[in-house]
């Protein structure tokens, strides 16, 4: 292995570490406008609205439900975006962390938009 073959792949592995934490990142900003953006839509909806103003035919999901999905979304998104390259467990980390953000950002909005 030459001394150019060793500068030339760090940087794509710092790259990648660059374009997941970026992911992760654009992922975090998102959670709050996902959760506005189904809480409108469900609130436009009849069922809802007829379920805040007179307690009928509302939705059996617990909300902790939501809130767990919210801060699964929000903890893995942080931990994604702000843990160090050389203190990861296994290869790999970051993007499994990036799968549960997503994953768990559209849980989210599946239970907020369950409501309608």
């Amino acid at each position: 292995m030459t001394t150019e073959s060793r500068s030339t792949a760090a940087p794509r592995s710092d790259a990648g570490d660059r374009a997941a934490r970026i992911t992760a990142l654009v992922a975090l900003v998102l959670l709050v406008p996902t959760a506005i953006g189904s809480l409108v839509l469900t609130l436009s909806s009849e069922r809802a609205s007829g379920c805040l103003t007179y307690g009928v035919d509302c939705a059996r999901v617990s909300p902790a439900l939501a809130a767990g999905a919210f801060l699964v979304s929000a903890v893995s998104g942080v931990l994604a975006a702000a843990w160090p390259h050389r203190r990861e467990p296994f290869e790999g980390w970051r993007g499994l962390l990036i799968t549960v953000q997503i994953s768990a950002q559209v849980t989210l909005a599946a239970l907020i938009l369950s409501y309608a």
